[in-house]
């Protein structure tokens, strides 16, 4: 049975708590790259080697409130959000802006990149504004003199259908699938919206948690949607027939994060309660717990192979495992 095995771990990553974690692959680097975003209003991209250490490559600044979610393409860029109402889009090799979106206040929270080699857009989780939105990550400005353009040109928007008992829409958190079809968002209200991809329509509205979801993911294949919640719980569901498979149960706090491992065969998540989990899909159990850590942890990771975990916490520290 596969595990989790604590490889290393990098304290005071941060000068505050670090909310969100990604891996990136470069074809100029052998090592993994990671990027981590903070309170501390930096973005940190960090290199970590075969054995495990992590040592800091730059810092991306530029945002003037604290970073809250952090995510690297297919294509070679890497964005964060922050609670300065900016998106930033960087490119992975040269480390130049790519472009900056200005959302609205309170209108840029969780970020995914469209999967692919093209990859040409970003989904936004939209806040208050009850919308998954989805921008360009390509500047169209004229100017070739111009490093970067700041835009705010939604391509679609993305409306989280309300029912009567779930008036308050928050969305908090969003993921791709792996196969570009789906968008999927979590709300503050317990409900997950499902929507296909390219034309915006919705396609299903999942209930069943009872308080905020904090994390959304799809399996690799795309064929179900994870969904973590403040309610302690973990669910699966059926992206086809849009039924609540099972859900797991175990976190004795707040569930922050959750990730879908690329061999589809487990789940790790982080929560408020200080631990990692590692989860069999299989036979639906925890199989794993981690608790190196000192206070929440608000983020978890795979990277591209499969091979490796990293999680961050409000200790402001990075923690990467093996996974095999």
């Amino acid at each position: 049975m596969v595990k989790i095995s604590p490889l290393s771990s990098k304290e005071s990553a941060h000068a505050d708590s670090v909310w969100s974690v990604c891996f990136a692959s470069s074809s100029s680097s052998e090592n993994d790259l990671i990027f981590t975003g903070s309170l501390d209003e930096t973005v940190s991209a960090w290199k970590a080697s075969d054995s495990g250490e992590i040592e800091k490559k730059e810092d991306y600044i530029g945002h003037t409130l604290g970073a809250v979610s952090v995510a690297a393409s297919d294509s070679g860029l890497v964005a964060s959000s922050a609670l300065d109402s900016m998106i930033r889009v960087w490119e992975l090799e040269s480390s130049e802006t790519r472009t900056v979106i200005e959302c609205a206040p309170s209108e840029s929270w969780e970020i995914a990149f469209e999967p692919g080699k093209n990859s040409k857009h970003i989904a936004v989780a939209g806040g208050v504004s009850g919308t998954v939105k989805l921008f360009s990550t390509v500047a169209n400005s004229t100017d070739s003199t111009s490093a970067h353009q700041t835009h705010n040109d939604a391509k679609f928007s993305y409306e989280v259908p309300v029912r009567e008992e779930h008036q308050n829409r928050f969305v908090y958190s969003v993921s791709y699938s792996s196969n570009g079809k789906y968008i999927a968002c979590g709300t503050t209200n317990g409900t997950v919206g499902l929507f296909d991809a390219e034309s915006g329509k919705v396609l299903g509205q999942f209930d069943g948690h009872k308080l905020p979801v904090r994390s959304v993911c799809f399996s690799p294949d795309s064929k179900c949607l994870y969904t973590a919640s403040d309610d302690g719980f973990i669910h699966i569901y059926d992206v086809t027939s849009k039924q609540l498979i099972d859900s797991f149960s175990g976190h004795t706090s707040w569930v922050l994060s959750i990730a879908a491992s690329p061999d589809g065969n487990s789940l790790v998540s982080g929560s408020a309660d200080k631990s990692v989990k590692l989860w069999d899909v299989s036979s639906r159990q925890c199989i794993q717990i981690d608790k190196s850590h000192k206070d929440a942890v608000w983020d978890v990771s795979f990277n591209t192979h499969g091979t490796r975990v990293a999680s961050v916490s409000s200790d402001k520290s990075v923690s990467i495992f093996t996974y095999n």
